[in-house]
This record gives C-alpha cells, structure tokens and sequence, in this order.
C-alpha cells in the first residue's frame, strides 16, 4: 500500500503536468485581461491569421499603392492594432451590458438580418477574403462590429460621440497586457519598444 502512494503522486504530477503543456499549447492561456474578462492568446492568434489573410488578399487584388495607407506598416502594428481592437471590444460589451441588460443578443442577431449569412456565396466569400468559417467569422467580426453599432447609436441619443465614450472607458479600465512585444499606455496599446 505504501509502495503505490509515490507512483500515484507521479503520476498525478505527469497528468497535471500534460495538462499544463497543452493548454499552453493550444493557446489557453491570456494574451490581456481587460477588466477582468480574459482575452485568450487562442482568440488573439485566431484573430491576427485573419487579419493577415485579409491584408494579403487586400494586397493581391489591388496591387498599386492605392491602398497602402490602409495596410498596417509591419506585423508588430498589425499585433498591436488586433489587440487594441480586441480590448475596445471587451469594453464595448460590458457598457452594452449595463445599458441594454440581456437584450444585446437580440440586437445583434437584428443588426446582420440583412446579410444572409447562410447563403453559398456568403459562405465561399468569408473564407476566400478571411480564412474564416461562417460560425467564426460572426463571433471574431461580425458580433463586435454589430456591438459597436449598437453602441454608437445608444450613445448618441445620449447627445454624446462614441470617440468620447471610447477614450473615457479605456482611461478607467483595467487592462493587464501579458504579450512580450506590447504594453497598455493607459489610453491604448504601444509597442514596447517604441515607448
């Protein structure tokens, strides 16, 4: 009996261990924590691929120099920007959160009745132009963008801007940034080394 108790310690550790590494692994881990919603490296990956794919397929059709002003300048810009986005998000949701209650889903689902997200070319468009399914393309693009909408709209019968709204949440909210090359100023996210 006593012989049994150091290989099942072991093998607990090893179990805990395994679990560890794939979770760090797969990406399971936070990239920032805003507010204390985490924003996993996972999302944070998922969300720079496409953006790569985007800007590359942006690049390929439209080979001139007529829109390099909308590319951004080099990949830790596009890291930066990404994250920037995701924590504007985060913070989106939680002041729809407190103004709408539950109701934000509904809205959302409303904001893209028009497109018809379940039709072929819909479908074929959203992964030749992002690299994304239908179902991921919603939860990364879609939802957010249709949030900040709905957002702008309630703040502006407030006879507020959303830029106003948006600087005054960032200033008070608490964001950590756990990723090695970017840091949060207070206001947004810098590069490290450009500080």
């Amino acid at each position: 009996m006593n012989i049994k108790k150091p290989y099942l310690i072991f093998l607990a550790l090893m179990i805990l261990g395994l679990l560890g590494f794939y979770t760090i692994q797969l990406g399971y881990y936070p990239v920032a924590i805003v507010n204390s919603h985490i924003i996993s490296e996972f999302s944070y990956r998922e969300s720079l691929l496409s953006a790569e794919h985007y800007y590359t397929k942006l690049i390929d059709s439209y080979p001139n120099d007529s829109i390099s002003e909308a590319i951004p300048s080099s990949s830790a810009e596009l890291r930066r920007l990404m994250l920037e986005q995701m924590i504007e998000n985060v913070l989106i949701e939680d002041e729809l959160s407190k103004r709408v209650g539950g109701n934000v889903e509904n809205l959302v689902e409303k904001k893209f009745e028009p497109l018809n997200v379940s039709s072929k070319e819909f479908r074929e468009g959203v992964t030749a132009l992002y690299g994304l399914s239908v179902d991921r393309f919603k939860a990364l693009i879609l939802e957010p963008k249709a949030r900040a909408e709905i957002l702008e709209e309630q703040i502006k019968t407030d006879e507020s801007e959303f830029s106003d709204w948006s600087l005054e949440a960032r200033k008070k909210a608490r964001v950590f940034v756990f990723a090695r090359d970017l840091n949060w100023d207070g206001e947004k996210v810098v590069l490290r080394n450009a500080q």
